[in-house]
């Protein structure tokens, strides 16, 4: 059977308090493992590319609201903001030429009425549900995820392998298992990883959302 790996990053605060943040988004890009060598050199070349045409280190992780904003450690590369409007630019144009697809689970906290929701579990939970259904059996999966939340992504991703409640066209909840996840869980420093720094890119599985931008929004 073919395989997926699947890189999970994470934006926001999981915490029920809204006001360091009113979302939590867990992001998922995924790819077949033949095309994990194709990506990388594809990224590789596009970061080589920018240490030439900008300075910007081969090993510096982009996270684009700090690039924008100006903090550190972009500041010291003095940067134009029409150069980084075409850095971005290169990004997107090289994110959407890879054999990836990506999925945003969204947790709006304002819509949260309960004290006992756990963010960071509804989140990952909805994103391998998504994955599944993707897979339909086609193929199998191996999540690696940034450093910092590991044992409670293994609790959930363990749970839902023998509790998974699915809504039932007949009404109410049928038990569903995910079946096709190989392994816990597994973490690796985003700094340590071409794939994980891309994370919140444009090439969206609209198939397994719930809207035509590729987003899943909760709680409804």
């Amino acid at each position: 059977m073919d395989m997926r790996i699947v890189y999970c990053d994470e934006t926001g605060d999981d915490g029920l308090v809204s006001t360091s943040s009113n979302t939590f988004t867990l992001t998922s890009l995924y790819m077949p493992v033949d095309s994990w060598q194709k990506n990388y050199d594809a990224v590789k070349q596009l970061r080589r590319q920018l240490k030439i045409d900008y300075g910007f280190h081969l090993n510096q992780e982009m996270h684009t609201k700090h690039f924008l904003t100006d903090k550190n450690p972009y500041r010291d590369y003095k940067w134009t903001p029409e150069q980084k409007k075409e850095m971005l630019k290169r990004f997107a144009i090289m994110i959407a030429s890879l054999d990836i697809k990506i999925i945003n689970v969204i947790i709006d906290k304002e819509n949260i009425v309960t004290d006992n929701y756990n963010i960071l579990e509804k989140a990952l939970t909805y994103n391998i549900q998504r994955i599944e259904n993707d897979s339909d059996g086609n193929w199998r999966y191996l999540i690696i995820t940034d450093a910092g939340r590991i044992a409670p992504m293994r609790k959930s991703a363990r749970a839902i392998r023998v509790f998974n409640p699915i809504h039932s066209q007949f009404g109410g909840f049928i038990n569903k298992p995910i079946q096709y996840l190989v392994e816990d869980v597994l973490e690796k420093d985003s700094k340590e990883s071409f794939m994980a720094t891309f994370e919140n890119g444009n090439v969206l599985n609209t198939k397994a959302s719930t809207n035509k931008y590729g987003l899943v929004i909760y709680p409804k």
